[in-house]
């Protein structure tokens, strides 16, 4: 048998319980009020006189005898709750418990007229003393009983509906609640009551909208990351490209000074091609191993001066081709450091910075970069520091939503590598910081 089963056969035993509870407390309270009221001596005198007054007006109505047996067992009868014996004498001429007529019988009436009240009674055919025995309270305790068990009856029932009830409530409550998963609220809990056959399905329930909103949010997190990946990733192909086009634009319309100018443009333009190919390869690396998380990639140990200085190197030509005037100054501090990081990574950083000012900054503007270092550090590590400033365009943000996915993803890989990104705008003037710590080659 299950929890469910033995909780009902609970729930019953505790209206009978309440039920029998109140049977006997309103039997007593009744027998009380009885013998407090009704079955007090005098009441039992009065009953007895209006007992002999009925039997009378009786008698006179009927013309009854002494000897008229079946006159009185009708009377009788008719009162219910009364025994009569009829005297003539000192002889009992009838009695209402026995079948016999005893006014043909000559019995001595006894002692009983002695000590038992009797009414003298007229007959048609002479006197007589009429004895009453009265028993009106048991109807009154009749009365009382089945009031008693009505009562009782009525508290078993409201006792037992209300448990039943208050457990065929949650049934209702969980009801309502399947409903509201079903209209796709997966974030409404499931209310769990008891520990019953009905608790444990309401947990259950619960326990499947928690795995379904899991899953739902591991898929809607697995989607994000994807979007961002396509996103940044489209973003960090279009800046190569964009350089490229502008390398070849410049290649074939004749536009290189000098034969060394032709060549750097042609090593530019085939370096961009190779980053366009990594960045692509990555992408599709990414999506096999259905991981859009940077964290995975490895940091290796990098020369400062290679690894940041072939960066600047890099936008400071890709800037200047297209006219704009870039001055970098402290190069000489980032000598004898090294830093983790992945190349790949902060290549890509790179470009999106100057895809930044590219896109954003002032045509033919100014651009200073600026490297610096601090001399005290422990353990041989130097507090390094990269400053990019450039002016933009009149009512244009280089930190606006357009901007900020190039921003943002510089941000996550100097991130992963332990650096810090701050960009900031004031006026016309966009200033980004990078800071990092390296350490002292041996």
């Amino acid at each position: 048998m299950n929890k469910l089963a033995y909780r009902l056969i609970a729930y019953v035993a505790i209206a009978l319980a309440v039920g029998a509870g109140v049977f006997f407390g309103a039997k007593t309270l009744a027998n009380w009020g009885i013998s407090s009221i009704v079955d007090t001596p005098a009441a039992q005198e009065q009953r007895l006189a209006r007992a002999a007054d009925s039997l009378q007006d009786y008698i006179d109505e009927h013309d009854v005898s002494r000897s008229d047996k079946a006159a009185l067992d009708d009377w009788v009868t008719r009162e219910r709750y009364v025994m009569l014996q009829v005297y003539g004498g000192d002889r009992i001429l009838y009695d209402s418990t026995m079948d016999e007529n005893l006014a043909s019988l000559d019995i001595p009436g006894g002692d009983s007229m002695q000590w038992q009240k009797t009414f003298d009674v007229r007959f048609s055919d002479g006197e007589g003393e009429a004895m009453f025995y009265e028993y009106y309270a048991m109807g009154d305790e009749l009365a009382a009983t089945a009031a008693s068990g009505a009562l009782a009856t009525a508290a078993f029932a409201l006792v037992l509906v209300l448990l039943v009830f208050r457990k065929t409530r949650s049934i209702g409550t969980l009801n309502d609640e399947v409903h509201i998963l079903e209209g796709g609220d997966l974030d409404y809990p499931i209310s769990v009551q008891g520990d019953d056959e009905l608790g444990e399905l309401a947990r259950s329930i619960d326990d499947m909208r928690k795995a379904v909103l899991a899953r739902q949010t591991d898929e809607d997190a697995a989607r994000r990351r994807d979007y961002e990946l396509i996103a940044s990733m489209s973003h960090d192909l279009r800046s190569p490209l964009t350089s490229l086009i502008g390398y070849l634009d410049i290649l074939a319309m004749g536009r290189c000074t000098s034969e060394q100018d032709e060549k750097r443009y042609l090593e530019s333009s085939r370096q961009k091609a190779y980053r366009v190919k990594e960045i692509s390869d990555e992408l599709f690396e990414r999506f096999l191993s259905h991981d859009a998380d940077s964290s995975t990639r490895l940091l290796e140990e990098c020369d400062c001066r290679s690894l940041i200085g072939a960066r600047i190197e890099e936008g400071f030509f890709e800037l200047r081709s297209i006219g704009m005037e870039v001055q970098v100054s402290g190069m000489e501090c980032l000598e004898g450091l090294s830093v983790q990081a992945d190349p790949r990574a902060i290549a890509r950083a790179f470009d999106n910075l100057f895809g930044n000012i590219r896109n954003h900054g002032v045509a033919r503007g100014a651009v200073r970069i600026a490297c610096s270092r601090a001399e005290d550090g422990a353990c041989g590590m130097r507090a390094a520091t990269i400053t990019l400033v450039n002016s933009v365009r009149g009512g244009e943000s280089s930190t606006h939503e357009g901007a900020g996915l190039g921003l943002r993803v510089a941000t996550c890989i100097f991130a992963h590598a332990g650096w810090r990104l701050s960009v900031s705008q004031a006026d016309r003037t966009f200033e980004a910081r990078i800071d990092f710590d390296a350490r002292e080659r041996v």
